[in-house]
């Protein structure tokens, strides 16, 4: 499939509904003139995912092979696979 993309990052933000379930990773890159520039990136989690998102932590690093669709002026990335890389231990205060 030419449609795919690979994204390594911490997760900032998980939204959870009814409707759909949502993450937000915070992705580095090195611009031009040699600084760095963290991006959000919002994710949908695709088909069968929905249930690793209760394993995903604030600030875990993980790998998502995702796709992008495209409708209208929007784009959106949809998760297919999550690979967890460093999954911080939730804190049971």
């Amino acid at each position: 499939m030419l449609n795919q993309v690979i994204l390594v990052g911490k997760i900032v933000e998980k939204k959870i509904s009814d409707k759909e379930n949502n993450i937000i990773i915070s992705v580095e890159s090195r611009r031009s003139n040699d600084k760095n520039v963290v991006n959000l990136i919002p994710i949908s989690l695709g088909e069968g995912l929905e249930k690793s998102i209760e394993y995903l932590t604030k600030d875990a690093t993980v790998g998502i092979k995702a796709s992008i669709s495209v409708t209208g002026n929007e784009i959106e990335i949809i998760a297919e696979k999550i690979t967890f890389i460093n999954v911080k231990e939730k804190n049971n205060d």
